[in-house]
This record gives structure tokens, C-alpha cells and sequence, in this order.
């Protein structure tokens, strides 16, 4: 009898973990802003590295270029030909022996920022242990109930093996133009592990063969550090009424979850809005589940009032839920990285 009642009891487990772990969930963007709030950065020219012998500055010019926000280029990144001038009329403009009208400028019109830098190191440690691997040849023989004899235990041997760490490290500076002023400076770093062992025909690469591909994740890094980007993070939706809901509130309620998880928040914001205004605004399921729809619409000020009411709701009837709590937390921050972000994409 106690061994049934531990069956029924890991059983029952199983169904509760199973059930929570379903929850319905939907992805949502949210803008967050570039660690440079100077909008000058979106006019920028990237000069040749010191000791970059692996690529780093073009590598960072061409995910400048390429950058896209809202399937528009962020970034005007100047050519090479174009930062000499640039440098040539800032250094006539550092000395105080002439004052360069940036309207007629050739070059300080066209470029307000420089991103100078170093590549710090191209490293490469190696490192050696031994695996053990099962051989062909058998060391113990058995036979089966129908006498047909099959090996039990194969010999196994020890094998090198050889690990490579590979590193990159870049140091860049953003500087603005008109002033020299130091807008951004951050060292990166980017790694990638490789292993072979001798009975693998796989032929390692160099550092300096890997060193591009590493060069060009820290490119990458940089970008997002620098601009504004959408971010994705999934959010949980309720699903169980908090109130008597009749026939047609539940069909409203599962519907507009259905909805909002293929991505159609503005239909389900229709309907979210019909449930919560027939229930009198009572119901903080149907009001967290509005906002959750109101946040993928982008309509974050909505969305967090909604929240908020939902909590309100939720507390008079003796409960704390997570993820209302999570909700208003998180919508707040991304208002103030939303607004962040819109300066930057907006300046000039």
C-alpha cells in the first residue's frame, strides 16, 4: 500500500509540473536605447586601428553600415577618403588658428563622430587531457538464453586530446568631432573553444585564422551596444478566471489567448476590451491579459496602466501574482528606454 501511495504521489507530480509548465506564452519587442546617448554617433567614420592586423575596423565599418532600425539605416558611415578630411580640418580647428564653418565644411558636415581603437590582444592557450574510447576488440564474452554468444564488454584505451581557447581583445573609443569629447570607450572580448583528439582527422585552425570570425563578434557586440535595437523576452499569460465568468467570458477569455499566442494582439485587444468592460473591470485576468496585448501593440502607456489596475484587483482579492508584479516592473523600465530610444533615433 505505501509503494502505491509513492506511485500515485510521483504521479500526481508529474501532472502538476506538466500543468504549470503549460501556461501560455506569447514573445513581445520592446525598443531599447544605445548606450550613446549623443545622437552625433549616427554620423560616424571609423578610423584604422592600432596593431589590427586582423580585420577589426572594416569588420566594424561593415556592421555599421549595414545596420538597419526599422528597415532604415541607422548609421552614415563615412569612407576612408572622406576621413581624411575630417582629420585634416579638425586638426586646423584643434590649433584655434581658424574657426571652420561646419555648413561649408567638406568634412566636419559630413562626420561627427570617430571611432578610434586598438586590438589589445590576438590570443591563443592550448591545453591537453586524455579520453577514454571503447575499442573493437572484445574483452568479455557472454551468451543469451538461445546460446548465441555476444561480446559484454569491449577493451577501451586512452586517447590525447588537445583543447585550443581562442580570444580576441579590442579596446574602441567613440569621440566627437566638434569638441574631442570622449562619448564611449569599452573594452570587448570575444572567445571560442576547440577540441580534437588523435583518432579525429579534424585539423585545428590558427589564431589568426580564427581571429576574424572573432573579430567580426565583437563588430557585433559593438553595434548593439552603441544603437538602439528591439529586444524579444516572452511573457506569461493567465488563463484561469478569477471570477464567475459565464459561457460567453470564457470563449472571449480562450479566444483572445489563442490570439495573442499567433501574434494577433490587435484582435485580441478588441476582444480583451470587451471581456474586461463586461465584467465590469473586475476581473484582473482579463485586464493583465489586456495589457499583455497592449504591450506587443506597442501601446506601453495603456499597458502599464492596465497593469496596474490588475494589480489593484488582484491584491483586494487577497492576492499577489507574480506576474502582474513582473509586468508593471517591466513595462516602466522599457517606457523610459522607448523614450530613450526615440531621442536618439530622432536626432539629427
Amino acid at each position: 500500500m505505501y509503494k502505491n501511495f509513492i506511485k500515485l504521489f510521483v504521479i500526481g507530480a508529474v501532472i502538476v509540473v506538466g500543468l504549470t509548465g503549460c501556461a501560455p506564452k506569447t514573445n513581445i519587442q520592446a525598443l531599447k536605447a544605445g548606450k550613446v546617448s549623443d545622437t552625433s554617433v549616427k554620423s560616424i567614420a571609423v578610423l584604422e586601428f592600432k596593431n589590427d592586423t586582423i580585420g577589426q575596423s572594416d569588420l566594424i565599418s561593415t556592421r555599421l553600415s549595414n545596420y538597419k532600425l526599422d528597415g532604415k539605416n541607422y548609421f552614415k558611415v563615412a569612407n576612408r577618403a572622406n576621413i581624411r578630411a575630417v582629420l585634416d580640418e579638425k586638426k586646423l580647428n584643434d590649433s584655434g588658428l581658424v574657426d571652420i564653418d561646419d555648413s561649408r565644411s567638406k568634412g566636419l558636415s559630413q562626420v561627427k563622430t570617430l571611432m578610434i581603437g586598438r586590438v589589445l590582444d590576438v590570443g591563443l592557450s592550448k591545453s591537453g587531457y586524455y579520453k577514454t574510447v571503447q575499442s573493437s576488440s572484445c574483452a568479455q564474452y557472454a551468451t543469451d538464453k538461445k546460446g548465441r554468444k555476444y561480446c559484454k564488454r569491449y577493451h577501451t584505451r586512452q586517447i590525447r586530446c588537445e583543447a585550443r581557447n581562442y580570444t580576441v581583445q579590442t579596446n574602441i573609443k567613440v569621440v566627437k568631432v566638434s569638441t574631442s569629447r570622449l562619448l564611449y570607450t569599452k573594452n570587448y572580448t570575444a572567445s571560442e573553444k576547440k577540441s580534437r583528439c588523435q583518432n579525429d582527422s579534424t585539423v585545428l585552425p590558427t589564431k589568426h585564422q580564427m581571429a576574424p570570425r572573432l573579430a567580426d563578434i565583437i563588430a557585433s557586440q559593438i553595434v548593439a551596444d552603441i544603437a538602439p535595437s528591439y529586444q524579444n523576452f516572452s511573457v506569461e499569460l493567465l488563463d484561469d478566471p478569477d471570477t464567475n465568468y459565464n459561457s460567453s467570458q470564457e470563449s472571449l477569455l480562450e479566444t483572445s489567448i489563442k490570439l495573442i499566442e499567433k501574434g494577433r494582439t490587435k484582435d485580441a485587444s478588441t476582444m480583451l476590451q470587451k471581456l474586461n468592460r463586461s465584467t465590469g473591470s473586475s476581473s484582473y485576468v482579463a485586464l493583465y491579459n489586456y495589457g499583455v496585448a497592449q504591450e506587443a501593440n506597442g501601446k506601453l502607456e495603456h499597458a502599464l496602466k492596465l497593469y496596474s489596475q490588475a494589480n489593484k484587483k488582484a491584491l483586494q482579492k487577497g492576492k499577489v501574482v507574480d506576474e502582474i508584479s513582473q509586468a508593471i516592473h517591466r513595462v516602466s523600465a522599457n517606457i523610459v528606454e522607448q523614450r530613450k530610444a526615440n531621442k536618439q533615433i530622432k536626432g539629427k
